[in-house]
C-alpha cells in the first residue's frame, strides 16, 4: 500500500505516541527529522512502502532506537522483558525509558510494565486524559518550551522538599526510637512484618535524596519533559519517605495506629506525583493558548 507524505507521517505520529511512550518533544523532533527524508523520497517518486516498510514497524523501528539509547541493546534486552505474561524492567528509575512509562498522553493504556521490578505502573499521562484533564494532543514541543522557568523549578524542587521533611522528622525523634522499627505497615495503621535496626532508617532519606537529584542531572535537565517525569517519581517517594518517618516518630511516641502518617503519605503523595506533572503542563499550554488567541 502506498502513502503520501500526510499520510505517512500522520500515521508515524500516531505510531510513534501510541506505541512507544516518546515525550511530546522527542516525537516532535523525530518527526522533523524524518519529514525532508520522506519528502525527498516522495519527490523521486520512489514508493514510501517500499521504501521504508509500512508506517507502523518504521515507528517501532524508529522507537527502538529511543529506548535502547542509555544502555546499550544488550543491557536493554537483559533487564526487561516478560516473565509468564507479566512485564519486568530492571533498568531502575534513572532510566530515560522506564520513565516515559510513568507520563504517556498519547498512549491509552493506563497499566504499564512497572518502572523498576515486576508488574505494572500506572500511566498517569493516560489517567489524566480518561479525567478530562489534558487530551492526548495538547502537550507538544511547544507546550513544554512554553513552560515558565518558575513553575519548572518549583516542581523539580518538590521531591527534595519532601525528602528534607522526612529527614528533618527523623532527626527530631531519633533519640526517641527503640533499637529495631517496623518499616511496614496496614492501611489501618498497624505495624506488620519484620523489625529493622534503627539505623536501616537513615537509607530511606538517602534514598529519596538520590531521586530528588534526578530533575536537576544535566542529561535531564536539558528534556524538560523528562525532568517533570524523574520530579514525579522522586514525589510520590519523597512522600513516602515522609510517611513513614513520621509514622516511626509517632510509634516511638505512643501512637496506637502510627502507620495512619503513611497511608495519609500515600494520597500526599499521589496528589504530589500527578501535581507536579500537570501544573507545569497546564501553565505551558495556557501560555502557547494566549499567544495563539484561544480562550
Amino acid at each position: 500500500m502506498s502513502h503520501t507524505p500526510t499520510d505517512y507521517l500522520s500515521a508515524l505520529r500516531r505510531q510513534l505516541g501510541g506505541h512507544t511512550s516518546l515525550s511530546a518533544t522527542e516525537i516532535t523532533d523525530t518527526l522533523d527529522e524524518h519529514r525532508d527524508l520522506i519528502t525527498e523520497l516522495a519527490a523521486t517518486g520512489a514508493d514510501l512502502g517500499d521504501e521504508l516498510g509500512d508506517p507502523q514497524s518504521y515507528a517501532e523501528a524508529t522507537a527502538a532506537e529511543f529506548d535502547t539509547m542509555d544502555e546499550g541493546p544488550d543491557t536493554a534486552e537483559k533487564s526487561q522483558g516478560s516473565l509468564g505474561g507479566v512485564p519486568f524492567d530492571f533498568r531502575g528509575f534513572r532510566s530515560r525509558g522506564a520513565r516515559r512509562r510513568i507520563w504517556a498522553p498519547q498512549d491509552p493504556r493506563i497499566f504499564q510494565p512497572h518502572l523498576f521490578g515486576l508488574g505494572w505502573s500506572i500511566n498517569l499521562g493516560a489517567v489524566a486524559v480518561r479525567l478530562g484533564l489534558i487530551r492526548p494532543d495538547d502537550i507538544d514541543a511547544d507546550v513544554v518550551a512554553a513552560i515558565p522557568t518558575p513553575v519548572m523549578e518549583a516542581a523539580r524542587a518538590v521531591p527534595a522538599i519532601l525528602t528534607a521533611a522526612a529527614a528533618l522528622t527523623l532527626a527530631a525523634g531519633w533519640r526517641e526510637l527503640p533499637t529495631t522499627v517496623p518499616l511496614n505497615f496496614t492501611l489501618g495503621g498497624e505495624p506488620r512484618g519484620r523489625r529493622y535496626p534503627k539505623a536501616v532508617t537513615l537509607a530511606l532519606p538517602a534514598a529519596g535524596a538520590g531521586l530528588s537529584a534526578l530533575p536537576y542531572l544535566p542529561s535531564t535537565r536539558a528534556d524538560r519533559e523528562d525532568a517533570l517525569r524523574a520530579a514525579s517519581v522522586g514525589a510520590l517517594i519523597g512522600a513516602g519517605t515522609l510517611g513513614t518517618a513520621a509514622s516511626l516518630v509517632a510509634g516511638a511516641r505512643g501512637h496506637r495506629r502510627p502507620g495512619l502518617f503513611s497511608t495519609a503519605a500515600l494520597g500526599l503523595g499521589i496528589a504530589a506525583s500527578v501535581g507536579v506533572l500537570i501544573g507545569p503542563f497546564w501553565a505551558g499550554l495556557g501560555r502557547v493558548w494566549r499567544h495563539e488567541g484561544v480562550r
